[in-house]
């Protein structure tokens, strides 16, 4: 089972690839975070711009796709994440690729 969710980094100045978040109100980077949800240890940190939000399957994609299916065949992998996450293209890509989520 793998968390994945968003922490927002605030920036200051213009650092390469932060932007205005206008949810957060600061110019910031958002990061997504993957973690094994059994031991809390990390399993991969994806930086992103902070107002992206469209392409969630494609972080996914990044942070799993290395790992699976074909390194370890016989392992399932369950995804929780927030209701940002609850987007028809990423529930689209995870059944597509044998992937649960939650």
């Amino acid at each position: 089972m793998l968390d994945i969710d968003d922490t927002v980094d605030a920036v200051h100045g213009h650092q390469q690839l932060s932007s205005f978040n206008r949810h957060h109100d600061e110019r910031c980077l958002l990061p997504i975070h993957l973690y094994d949800a059994a031991t809390g240890r990390p399993v991969d940190m994806i930086l992103r711009q902070a107002p992206e939000r469209a392409s969630r399957s494609a972080a996914i994609r990044v942070a799993i796709c290395p790992a699976h299916p074909r390194r370890w065949p016989a392992t399932s992998i369950l995804i929780r994440g927030d209701g940002d996450y609850g987007r028809a293209q990423v529930m689209a890509w995870c059944e597509n690729n044998a992937i649960d989520y939650v």
